[in-house]
């Protein structure tokens, strides 16, 4: 069962497919992407097969991919897509906390990999990444599956000194909450912990929470406390 297509906002709207069998993820997902003008959903699947036939029907730029679908999983599905519809870029998507699991959707070909607990900025900026042609991914593991191919957000220098609020802020950051939970968990205002989380970036030297995320792994800054 497959949900109904929606016509793109704007000109250039790169066009989603989301997959998985949980109604409320899927839905989750949807709407978060909905929310973005240069993002459209042009139809959700419930298993692997589905998601391919939608992903070439809908002229997919990106399929969000769950990894666990019974009738069709979502590696064999991403390795299908790959050979098939090579120019759509799959962002892998899991309850799963595992760096397994990273591996394997790297290896099936995913360049983005996202937790469904993951916020709605957190979601919009990686499909957005994924479809400029961007990995969004550990880069420990990137690296080490592709030899270093394709192209990600990360500097490169030295691990940068943030203060302990900072490293709260962060370590909830790749939590997947957002700004308003990450203020709420820690007691502070919504507005400091935006200020905080700015600086953070500033030091990591990126401009997205994407981004930050993927130097957060990269780094080994990836604690709450």
């Amino acid at each position: 069962m497959t949900g109904r297509s929606s016509p793109p906002r704007a000109a250039r709207a790169f066009r989603v497919v989301v997959a998985d069998d949980e109604p409320f993820v899927r839905r989750t997902l949807a709407n978060y992407v909905g929310t973005a003008e240069d993002l459209v959903v042009v139809g959700c699947a419930t298993n692997g097969p589905d998601a391919v036939r939608l992903a070439r029907d809908g002229r997919a730029d990106v399929v969000l991919m769950d990894l666990r679908m019974p009738g069709g999983d979502g590696y064999t599905a991403t390795q299908a897509l790959r050979r098939a519809l090579p120019d759509v870029r799959v962002v892998a998507i899991t309850a799963l906390d595992s760096r397994e699991a990273a591996q394997a959707a790297i290896r099936a070909g995913a360049l983005g990999f996202l937790r469904k607990s993951a916020g709605r900025n957190v979601v919009v900026d990686t499909v957005r990444l994924v479809a400029q042609g961007h990995s969004v991914l550990p880069l420990e593991d990137f690296t080490r599956l592709t030899g270093g191919a394709g192209s990600h957000e990360i500097p490169k220098g030295a691990t940068p000194r943030l203060t302990r609020r900072e490293q709260e802020v962060l370590g909830r950051l790749t939590q997947g909450m957002t700004n308003r939970q990450i203020a709420a968990d820690l007691g502070i205002s919504e507005s400091t912990a935006k200020m905080h989380l700015t600086a953070v970036m500033s030091k990591l030297g990126v401009t997205s929470r994407v981004q930050a995320l993927a130097a957060a792994y990269r780094l080994g800054l990836t604690s709450s406390e």
